[in-house]
């Protein structure tokens, strides 16, 4: 099951965007920074930033 569509794209998370960021954040209940730095990571798919949140980090953990 997908993600659900916010705003013009679908699926993509924009962590430039404020109103973008607080939405994912909330969806995926993350914070700013696991959100940014998953982003960072696996690029802005929001299906593979969920997995990777929900997955686990693979190089140096959420908190680090």
């Amino acid at each position: 099951m997908g993600l659900a569509r916010h705003g013009d794209m679908e699926g993509r998370i924009d962590v430039q965007n404020a109103r973008e960021l607080r939405y994912w954040c909330e969806k995926l209940h993350a914070s700013e920074e696991e959100l940014r730095r998953a982003v960072e990571q696996v690029g802005p798919d929001a299906e593979k930033v969920r997995e990777h949140l929900f997955g686990g980090f693979t190089s140096g953990g959420p908190t680090s």
